[in-house]
């Protein structure tokens, strides 16, 4: 019984650690960028980059969403295929709107 204990703990601490972790680093690259994009006391340079970085990040997984649904509809699963296709039209929308939105109100102040 003790050794179950002692197991379940290092597992909800490894758990916790690995969670910690994932979240810190995703903070660091989606928020990171998108802050330092609209922030308006950061030099244009860096909201430049920041931006770049932003969209490059967000580009490539809404480009790999996109060739998985185009791979499928080659391999004949058209549901799959337009769901996927889909699914990266409803992501690149709602991150241009995001953008735009949060830019704007962070423009107006």
């Amino acid at each position: 019984y003790f050794r179950e204990s002692i197991h379940n703990i290092k597992r909800s601490s490894m758990g916790f650690l690995f969670e910690f972790l994932f979240e810190f680093i995703l903070e660091l690259i989606i928020i990171g960028p998108f802050d330092g994009a609209t922030s308006k006391k950061a030099p244009m340079p860096v909201r430049i980059i920041s931006a770049v970085i932003f969209f490059l990040i967000f580009g490539g997984v809404i480009g790999l969403i996109a060739y998985l649904g185009i791979s499928a509809l080659i391999d004949k699963r058209i549901i799959a295929g337009i769901i996927m296709l889909l699914i990266s039209v409803l992501i690149l929308a709602m991150l241009c709107y995001g953008f735009r939105k949060e830019y704007t109100k962070k423009r107006r102040k």
